[in-house]
């Protein structure tokens, strides 16, 4: 194959691996999204339990966490 069919081929398959990968990020973040109200109603339910309380919040920093690391690697896919 010539240079240039090769690295346009090889860009393409980039092109999917990255799109791919966003539909990824995508659904996972509909999946977050579908239980965010759930946690509402448990954190009303139970606002008077701080073991409970400490475990939410757990929850809520590992979707920050989820997010940042999410941020950081499209980010840096995207820039270069």
């Amino acid at each position: 194959m010539v240079p240039f069919l090769l690295e346009a081929n090889m860009l393409l398959q980039l092109a999917t691996d990255y799109l791919g990968a966003f539909e990824k990020l995508i659904a996972a973040y509909g999946r977050i999204a579908e239980n965010l109200p759930r946690f509402d109603r448990l954190s009303n339910a139970y606002k008077n339990n701080p073991d409970f309380q400490q475990v939410l919040a757990v929850v809520y920093s590992d979707i920050l966490e989820f997010h940042r690391k999410a941020y950081k690697f499209f980010r840096k896919n995207g820039s270069s």
